[in-house]
């Protein structure tokens, strides 16, 4: 008798411990679980903040290449409209007037190359005070 109580007792005890690591094990799981929840929230809070620092990024060098394009582009047309590159009004009313069908053949050509040789004349200078610029 005594020796079935005690027995009843132990099992009762062991019973309480396995209940009881059953409660820890769900408990450690739980942590667990919590736990690469929050380190999958941090990945993810990382891998948008990295997308979005690209993307910005991306963003930042398209605009400066196409401010970069815009600026060479107006330094470019000043530079050649301020040395006189561009050709004047009077080269175009003489192009004009070198196409006029009241022109025999020979001054067409004539006209042509005058106009030509005025616009070499013009690059040449330009060219030139470039290269006296440069020394």
């Amino acid at each position: 008798m005594i020796f079935d109580s005690f027995r009843n007792s132990k099992q009762r005890h062991i019973g309480y411990l396995k209940r009881r690591g059953k409660k820890i094990v769900v408990l450690v799981v739980l942590i667990v679980v919590h736990v690469v929840a929050a380190v999958e929230i941090v990945v993810v809070v990382v891998v948008v903040v990295v997308v979005v620092v690209v993307v910005v990024v991306v963003v930042v060098v398209v605009v400066v290449k196409v401010v970069v394009v815009v600026v060479v582009v107006i330094v470019v047309v000043v530079v050649v409209w301020r040395h006189g590159l561009v050709v004047d009004a009077r080269l175009l009313d003489r192009e004009v007037s070198c196409s006029s069908p009241a022109l025999g053949f020979y001054m067409k050509e004539s006209c042509a190359i005058n106009t030509m040789y005025q616009f070499k004349k013009r690059f040449d200078t330009f060219m030139l005070s470039l290269t006296f610029r440069k020394m």
